[in-house]
């Protein structure tokens, strides 16, 4: 009886084997691939109803006038033309390439159906699809979508089978290689015998290590035998669909919802799908990737308010600048000295700088303040004259150097004998002195009399490292320029420019970067610091903003956005009626954002015509 029973399993076999092949060969020479189209919209919102509403399918709101709008779902008519009510939806078959999606704090939800002939999959096959979206210049994969016969199913988990039994024969506790019995019995005759061996030494003696060395290697092979008995490994971080396909139906259709993070300036993608088809480990047919389709971006970026934002400014008739240099002069003397160190350098710089002063056109310098600083050795009195003569002597070079540039320019010289501000300032930035120098120094500094508190430092041991560090840094020439705008008569004048913080703000918005630009636009409390809000989910927070605001056609259209999030149906249809009645380009505009197009789907007859019914 056996035999005949496996002449027909091996006939079945080679029966369906070739059903299979001849599959395949069809498969090839028709080219097959995966279709996509975009998925059937839902026929309700996905924000909450509001039950206030005047039944489920009629609502009555009020045009600008206060005149009632009845609002319901509606067909036109075909005899009379007229909009009718009605309960019936009727199934569509979607085929678009394209759609709307909206991006919502930097994230887009695309929806899309995949679609491939039945005769391209099979019980021994497993058909793996690769969604891509397309975005400029990148190509993002989305989680693959695996359709598994219920042959290739069973040889899987087969494979795991048999690597489970292989894992279960290892041996992971130590005490099963031990010899138990000749062990106990050479502690039952010398155990209590001093032999110099310890338990240790005792179990390692009578443990098989042969044995041991094989479960070793054994247990290192895992990876191999895994891969000799599992020839087709499951997916173990998840598929998007992993199905076993019955064959039932004519096509194979899988709904496919994904959200992918934004970019700033998104306005358009492409997905695209391919794939292919395994028999075993084994690639039997690489599906081509088929045509694309396209997803439109809108954002709330789009709905910004672009007019550019001013503040007022005091402008003053006076301004100021300045200038530091480093000029070297040599100890206790006030001569000037271009080959000197770096003098050259610092000089020209300065030069540069009065030059380029001069050559502004809306304004005219009226004095340069010279200010020189002279380190702390010596007396107070001889650095202070050694300071002021330092400065005139720059102040002359200066003069020198630009005449008949300067003859309208008062020079003024100034001296700040010892900068001991400064010192204290670098000597708490250094690194090389320790923190008790440090507090020895804070210590002296407090001495009123700048002589003797000199000559308290000169006897800490870190003086010869300030006199020979720090010191030079102090000896520094400082240029204050003062200027007037050129033909300003008042001391101020009231002028506007510009809100730099603000207009980033809004670019942020543009960008994406709605965290950024709800911090810039916070404290403004206007239109565009809601659409921020909004962007960020914040809706509460965005209403009692605009609700404080002048009831314009943007403004409406953002309250209802916010009132069909929040699940206020009735007050985000009278919104948007408002909206479009003031700006007919709302109603457009409602079929790309998915708060506002959910309620024009649900009735339908606001966008039918450009006026709205009124009953």
């Amino acid at each position: 009886m056996k035999r005949p029973t496996l002449l027909f399993a091996v006939l079945m076999i080679s029966l369906a084997s070739c059903s299979t092949q001849q599959k395949l060969q069809h498969v090839r020479q028709a080219g097959l691939k995966a279709s996509l189209a975009v998925s059937p919209l839902p026929d309700r919102s996905p924000y909450a109803i509001d039950t206030t509403s005047q039944g489920s399918d009629t609502l009555v709101v009020k045009n600008a006038e206060g005149k009632d709008i009845f609002i319901m779902k509606a067909i036109r008519d075909e005899a009379t033309g007229e909009m009718v009510a009605t309960d019936v939806i009727n199934a569509a078959v979607v085929s678009a390439t394209f759609r709307n999606v909206a991006e919502r704090d930097g994230h887009i939800v695309i929806d899309f159906r995949i679609t491939v002939p039945a005769v391209m999959t099979d019980s021994r096959w497993q058909m793996r699809l690769q969604p891509v979206a397309l975005l400029p210049g990148e190509r993002i994969p989305l989680d693959e979508v695996v359709v598994t016969g219920e042959s290739f199913r069973r040889e899987q988990l087969r494979g795991y089978r048999q690597y489970e039994r292989y894992l279960g024969s290892l041996i992971h506790d130590p005490e099963q290689f031990v010899r138990q019995g000749q062990l106990a019995l050479f502690e039952e005759r010398y155990g209590n015998e001093d032999n110099g061996l310890t338990p240790y030494d005792m179990r390692e003696h009578y443990t098989d290590k042969a044995r041991r060395k094989r479960n070793d290697r054994r247990v290192a092979n895992r990876d191999k035998v895994f891969a000799r008995y599992v020839k087709m490994p499951l997916n173990e971080a998840g598929e998007r669909i992993d199905t076993l396909f019955n064959g039932a139906s004519e096509f194979f259709t899988y709904d496919y919802s994904q959200e992918i993070l934004s970019r700033p300036g998104l306005r358009k993608l492409h997905v695209v799908v391919s794939g292919g088809i395994y028999d075993g480990d084994r690639q039997c047919y690489a599906i081509p990737e088929g045509d694309s389709i396209a997803f439109y971006v809108s954002t709330l970026g789009t709905l910004v308010d672009s007019e550019e934002h001013y503040l007022t400014r005091i402008v003053s008739r006076r301004v100021e600048t300045g200038a530091s240099c480093r000029v070297v002069f040599p100890g206790g003397s006030s001569e000037l000295k271009r080959d000197l160190e770096g003098n050259g350098a610092e000089l020209d710089s300065i030069q540069e700088t009065v030059t380029r002063l001069l050559a502004e056109e809306d304004f005219v310098m009226d004095s340069i303040v010279c200010t020189a600083a002279a380190s702390p050795e010596g007396s107070w009195s001889l650095n202070e004259r050694l300071s002021r003569t330092r400065g005139a002597r720059v102040n002359e070079y200066l003069r020198d150097v630009l005449t008949g540039q300067t003859d309208s320019i008062r020079f003024i010289s100034r001296s700040c004998a010892e900068d001991w501000p400064r010192l204290a300032q670098l000597v708490a930035e250094d690194s090389t002195l320790t923190p008790r120098d440090k507090r020895l120094f804070a210590k002296r500094l407090e001495i009123p009399d700048p002589d003797r508190r000199e000559a308290a430092l000169q006897r800490e041991p870190f003086y010869r490292y300030l006199r020979s560090e720090l010191y030079p840094k102090l000896r520094t020439v400082r240029f204050d320029f003062h200027l007037h705008r050129r033909g300003m008569l008042q001391d101020t004048l009231l002028t506007s420019v510009v809100d730099s913080n603000y207009m980033a703000g809004v670019q942020a918005i543009r960008d994406g970067a709605y965290q950024l630009a709800a911090e810039r636009l916070g404290r403004y409390r206007d239109y565009n610091t809601a659409v921020a809000f909004c962007s960020l989910g914040k809706n509460h927070s965005a209403k009692a903003i605009l609700e404080q605001l002048e009831p314009t056609p943007k403004v409406e259209y953002m309250l209802a956005i916010i009132d069909s999030r929040l699940g206020h149906e009735r007050a985000a249809i009278q919104h948007y009626v408002l909206a479009c009645e003031k700006n007919p380009a709302y109603l457009h505009r409602g079929n790309l954002d998915p708060e506002i197009s959910s309620l024009i789907r649900k009735y339908s007859f606001i966008i039918n015509q450009t006026k709205l019914f009124q009953l």
